[in-house]
């Protein structure tokens, strides 16, 4: 993938095979649902890669498969039909991780083993809704707050928000 910069996968793709974008220069990539796997190592050292969007359908993440850079990653889940299932090492090496998920799934990611390691071990910064509503903060009892807070859980637009 010399000199592309976006790719977008064809509907109708099934599978990513190992090492099929390794060491690309691309910077965003969508994975349509139709992609039921990506392979190990897929996407590996894209140093450049930055914003990923997985599309509701796409159901294992394989080893490495976005081994990153130390950078800032983006990730958005489309899914709600189908959590995708990741290894640990799925989203190596990124900085900071945020991942946008379907508003009222939060819970689902975070409660899914692979997903929940990875809130707690890596540096996912942010578990947050595409449609967020901002303004308003509470914390887990319910109490009004006077400001976003700076890390922790707490609660705003009726979404669970995780900041590191």
């Amino acid at each position: 993938c010399k000199g592309a910069t976006t790719i977008i996968i064809g509907d109708g793709v099934e599978a990513i095979g190992a090492n099929a974008f390794s060491q690309s220069e691309i910077t965003e990539l969508y994975i349509p649902g139709s992609v039921k796997t990506i392979g190990a190592n897929a996407f590996q050292f894209s140093t450049s890669l930055s914003k990923i969007t997985l599309g509701d359908g796409v159901e294992t993440v394989g080893a490495n498969a976005f081994n990153g850079h130390g950078g800032a990653l983006e990730l958005i889940c489309e899914g709600t039909t189908t959590i995708p299932n990741i290894d640990s090492t799925s989203f190596n090496n990124y900085g900071t991780i945020t991942v946008d998920v379907p508003d009222g799934y939060e819970y689902l990611y975070t409660a899914d083993k692979g997903w929940s390691g990875m809130v707690t071990v890596s540096a996912i910064s942010e578990i947050k809704a595409n449609d967020s509503v901002g303004g308003e903060y509470y914390d887990l009892q319910g109490r009004k707050l006077s400001s976003r807070p700076a890390k922790g859980l707490y609660i705003s637009g009726r979404k669970l928000v995780l900041v590191k």
